[in-house]
Parts: C-alpha cells; structure tokens; sequence
C-alpha cells in the first residue's frame, strides 16, 4: 500500500513538474520585455500545470505503458510553441514593437521599422551608410561589429561570446555569428588603441556613437 502511494506521488510530480518546465520556457521565446516574460511564462505554466494534473488522473488506472506516452505527448505539445519558433524569429514588446535579429550584435533587438537596434544603437539606413563613406549595407554591418567586439582592455583577447541575455533584457539569437573575423578585429582594434592614446576623448566619442 505505502510503495503504491509512493509511485503515485512519483507520477503526480512527474506530471505536474515536467510539463512546466516545458511550457515555462515560451515567455523567453516570445517577447524582449522581462515583464512580459514572467506573465507569458506564468500563464503558459498555468495552462500546463492543469494539463499535466488532467493527465495524471486520466492515466491513474492506466498502465505504465499509457502513463508514458501520454506523459511525454503532453510534455512535447507544451514545448512545440517554443522549439518551433525560430531563434532568428520575431518577437514582440510589451509596446507592440516587433524585434528582429540585429545583423550587427546579434541580439533580437532590431527594430525593422526604424532601422535601429536597441540594443547595440546601430542604425543601419542608406543615409546613414553615405554618411560612413561605405557603399552597402554588408559593409556598414562589419564596420559595427569589428568596434562592435574590440575588447576596452587592451590586454583581453577578442572573444565573440556574449551574454544569453544582454545588459538591456535582450535575447542573444543563438543562430547569429559574425561576418567578421577574430584577426580582422584585431587590427581594427590596434588602430584604434593607438588612436585612443593620440587622441583619447575624440575616439571614445566615436566609439560610443557606433554602439
């Protein structure tokens, strides 16, 4: 009697908790804003949780078999929304501001409309382009990203690993690599020290205006 109680409070957990953090996973997938995450998440939890808990008592006289199948049925169903949605896919602000991939950074925090990303302050526009001397915008994107991964300390390595989520609450797109290279970074970067130490206030400004 006691081992039955104890494998039924197994599959109860099993049920509940699985199909949670499942369903848990689609606030991050859906929207940039931390608010919205939590209440995305919270109702996808809801939803699950009361899945899961109808499962548990449908299956209660079901063999284990049963019990299995439409355990990890439940579980796969609750994450589909998220596994299906594309890393580089759009995502939605709690002011209806519809973020993309920013080619530049990496991060879902491209504002399609305005051509800016909020994240990086990249501003990728003809005008801005003619503006820069360059002649498409492939070469305005590497031009960001090489002062985009130009390290501040001159003694650290240039690396191209990021935060999963950055300083402003933005989602690293995972699919995204850059167009430029460690070493190309790395001449960028000794210019621009040397300029640092000739002319220390004028490339800060600089630099901080192309972040």
């Amino acid at each position: 009697m006691k081992s039955k109680l104890n494998t039924d409070q197994y599959w109860f957990v099993a049920f509940l908790v699985l199909p949670l953090i499942s369903a848990m996973q689609f606030g991050d997938a859906y929207t940039t804003d931390k608010g919205m995450k939590v209440l995305y998440s919270g109702l996808a939890g809801l939803v699950a949780g009361a899945l899961g808990v109808a499962g548990y008592y449908f299956t209660s006289k079901r063999s284990v078999t049963v019990r299995v199948v439409v355990l990890v049925v439940l579980v796969i169903g609750l994450a589909l929304p998220t596994i299906l949605m594309p890393q580089s896919g759009q995502v939605m602000s709690k002011d209806g501001i519809v973020y993309s991939t920013c080619p530049v950074c990496g991060y879902i925090a491209f504002n399609a409309q305005e051509k800016h990303c909020d994240n990086c302050g990249e501003e990728l526009t003809e005008e801005e382009m003619h503006k820069n001397g360059l002649t498409s915008l492939d070469s305005m994107i590497r031009m960001g990203q090489l002062y985009q991964f130009i390290p501040e300390d001159e003694k650290a390595a240039v690396s191209f690993e990021q935060p999963a989520v950055s300083e402003d609450g933005y989602t690293l797109d995972k699919s995204w690599r850059p167009s430029v290279t460690k070493a190309e970074v790395e001449k960028e970067a000794l210019q621009y020290y040397e300029n640092r130490r000739t002319h220390h206030v004028k490339v800060e400004i600089i630099k901080k205006e192309q972040k």
